[in-house]
């Protein structure tokens, strides 16, 4: 969708398929990714960083285009759409600076180039799965939990 979202709502993407944003989003409401896959191929698609993004267990947040995400915060769960990930840099040379917070077990994936992660990541008691085909640089710290990184 190139069209450009502007409100003080948040965005939910529902539904078992693949929507794709690629606006220069003002939105100030949190992005909530509750099923399917979401892609981003803008630095704004996500809106401002002033509530942060999630995503349920079985959806995923693509990254394609060379993205450079700012510092949104962003909550994961679980391994995402056919296990590819929660997070999932497919294309490009995408970077994430915002604070990850697993709120279950979670999987990231760089299917292809790099996708580098400079903010934290706090794991509580869930583990951290990074892979794919593609770079992985984790700059941030991770831990203040029991998980572990897998």
């Amino acid at each position: 969708m190139s069209t450009i979202i502007s409100s003080t709502n948040g965005v939910t993407k529902i539904g078992a398929g693949l929507a794709r944003f690629s606006g220069n989003n003002s939105y100030a409401g949190s992005t909530t990714i509750s099923n399917g896959t979401l892609e981003i191929t803008h630095n704004n698609a996500l809106g401002t960083n002033a509530a942060g993004t999630s995503v349920a267990s079985g959806a995923t947040l693509q990254l394609s285009s060379s993205v450079s995400i700012g510092t949104e915060a962003l909550s994961l769960s679980g391994t995402g759409v056919s296990n590819g990930g929660a997070l999932r840099s497919v294309s490009g040379t995408n970077s994430f600076a915002g604070a990850i917070t697993l709120a279950a077990a979670s999987r990231i994936n760089s299917d292809a180039d790099s996708l580098t992660l400079s903010g934290n990541i706090t794991n509580g008691s869930n583990a951290l799965t990074v892979g794919g085909a593609g770079n992985t640089t984790i700059s941030g710290s991770i831990g203040s939990g029991a998980g572990g990184l897998v």
